[in-house]
């Protein structure tokens, strides 16, 4: 402990030590902490003001609704919906002005993004965030459609229940390295 004291008392007596060893890190971290104690309040987005046409194939689009519902809810939601009955009821509104775009289901089912070009910037991230959300959607709804078709077929039944099958994915991890 008296070595401890000892160097303690030598570096104190310089001042460059004590300014660089001391004071040059405090305050350094002071300029850090001015900077960035705020952040996360303000980088939070706004939640995305979205018209929702609520039609019969929106219902019938599987998850979409459960989808938005959830990018809706939570202490930081992405989504602020509005909800309107048809598709050009959702398009007059957004026409209107107060809205980023509108999301709605064609007679093919397929889930579309429609945005106003002429109210908000392609700088403006409401865009991207709703196109991430539905992309999301798109994705997982395709895989999921694919795992369906892939279970019901009969030959991947047959080729998983074969333990001889190189087809089977559990004898393709053995077979990855000859090793």
């Amino acid at each position: 402990m008296t070595g401890f004291a000892y160097a303690l008392k030598t570096m104190s007596r310089d001042k460059s030590v004590t300014m660089w060893t001391v004071l040059f890190p405090l305050a350094l971290a002071s300029l850090f902490w001015l900077a960035f104690s705020g952040l996360d309040e303000s980088y939070r987005p706004a939640p995305v003001k979205v018209v929702v046409a609520d039609d019969a194939a929106y219902r019938a689009a599987p998850g979409l609704a459960a989808t938005v519902a959830a990018a809706a809810a939570g202490e930081a939601p992405w989504l602020d919906p509005t909800y309107a009955e048809t598709p050009a009821e959702a398009a007059r509104l957004v026409a209107d002005g107060g809205w980023h775009g509108y999301i709605a289901v064609g007679a093919d089912g397929a889930v579309g993004y429609h945005r106003d070009w002429r109210q908000y910037a392609d700088t403006d991230p409401g865009h991207a965030i709703v196109a991430a959300i539905l992309d999301g959607y798109l994705q997982t709804t395709a895989f999921v459609a694919q795992a369906v078709a892939d279970s019901a077929n009969p030959a991947n039944q047959a080729n998983q229940a074969d333990p001889a099958n190189p087809a089977n994915p559990a004898n393709q991890a053995h077979q990855a390295d000859p090793a």
